[in-house]
């Protein structure tokens, strides 16, 4: 176990960032409880997960979370045991645990499955969007559930479930809060709590039961704003590479004074009909700038086709580029080339600047995932770029 325990703080990713569509006040508790829960688990190995469940348990929550061969998969603290019956149905599985130790024991099963150590709400966004989340007992030791389930939905698709379970009953849980008040912050929810927790949520209840033998709810989610390409009203965007070559013009300026991401505004006149006609969303691919005085690489990005829903203040479709690379000096009027390689999401309203940019940074890391495959990263040498 000890190798494997060294394997798995390797392949799984800690959490770093908290979130931001919170107060400063919530956002400084968050991270305090985070550190916490960290610690905690690293120190105690207490996991709060309910051992030999019968095999009819893990049927009848894997059955709520309507999950079928080639469904995309959350698993989250208190539900470990749902890993080997997912497994064998081939559902893509991503387990979400503050303790090494139950991540350890997962890879040992089944090394494929990705691991992430920390809480589900700062999941990267590219691990999605899944088909079911099964949250175990995670509403019960999060800082704020109301926040827990918004982050959730983020990450799904609609008509995903969400699924709380605890195999003995919310009376399990008990015991533990009475030692650990600082990690266990509240009961497992009763219906009128949770309803108040995902008011104003998309979010609306499928079932629920909650007796001295099992606590079971499922909620549905019935509107997200994640889609996949085929998703998306009619259009083919699977024609890629997309080349095109533009100027780059001033924008609204957001980029690197209000967010700290700079972008290149691409002029729309001198592009082709293929790009401007692209579903709005988030792409990646390569892009090289030439001028004067400038790094002439080619470079990884981020490129936005849309207008803007976050800030509302224009109809007009842009197409903005983050090359992911540091110049020096600005390339106003400079000639841009880029090869479009993929899709990453659609474009979305975020409730905060500061959400948007956690996203964003989803962005990037997806993008960065995706340019390293040996395929994709040939094209960086691709001649269009030597023209």
């Amino acid at each position: 176990m000890g190798g494997c325990l060294q394997r798995v703080e390797a392949l799984c990713h800690k959490s770093k960032s908290f979130s931001a569509s919170v107060s400063a006040a919530s956002e400084a508790g968050q991270l305090e409880h985070s550190q916490t829960l960290e610690s905690f688990f690293d120190d105690t190995g207490e996991f709060f997960e309910t051992k030999n469940e019968q095999p009819e348990w893990i049927k009848k929550v894997v059955a709520a979370g309507l999950v079928e061969k080639g469904s995309s998969v959350l698993v989250g603290p208190g539900s470990i045991s749902l890993v080997p019956l997912l497994r064998s149905l081939e559902v893509n599985t991503v387990v979400a645990h503050w303790s090494l130790l139950e991540l350890a024991s997962v890879k040992a099963v089944d090394d494929e499955i990705r691991c992430w150590h920390g809480n589900v709400e700062k999941l990267p966004h590219s691990w999605g969007p899944f088909d079911a989340v099964f949250l175990g007992h995670s509403p019960a030791m999060a800082f704020s559930a109301s926040t827990l389930f918004e982050s959730v939905i983020s990450r799904c698709r609609t008509g995903a479930r969400v699924v709380i379970n605890q195999s003995c009953g919310k009376s399990f849980l008990a015991p533990y809060r009475e030692m650990y008040p600082h990690i266990l912050l509240r009961d497992l929810p009763e219906p009128e709590e949770l309803q108040s927790m995902i008011n104003g949520l998309p979010l609306e209840f499928v079932s629920f039961q909650s007796d001295s033998s099992a606590y079971l709810v499922a909620l549905e989610v019935n509107e997200s704003p994640n889609k996949t390409e085929k998703d998306i009203d009619n259009k083919d965007i699977s024609d890629f590479p997309l080349y095109a070559s533009a100027k780059v013009v001033h924008g609204f300026g957001r980029g690197s004074k209000q967010m700290g991401i700079p972008t290149a505004n691409l002029n729309p006149e001198e592009l082709p009909k293929e790009i401007l006609d692209l579903p709005k969303g988030v792409y990646f691919g390569w892009v090289q700038v030439k001028g004067e005085g400038l790094d002439a690489g080619v470079q990884k990005m981020v490129m936005n086709v849309g207008n803007r829903p976050t800030f509302a203040d224009s109809d007009a479709v842009t197409i903005e580029v983050h090359i992911l690379h540091d110049y020096k000096i600005d390339f106003y009027g400079q000639d841009v080339g880029i090869a479009v390689l993929g899709f990453i999401r659609p474009e979305m309203k975020f409730s905060s600047l500061d959400a948007l940019v956690e996203r964003i940074g989803d962005d990037i890391k997806a993008a960065t995932l995706y340019l390293e495959e040996e395929v994709l990263k040939s094209y960086q040498t691709d001649r269009f770029f030597r023209m």
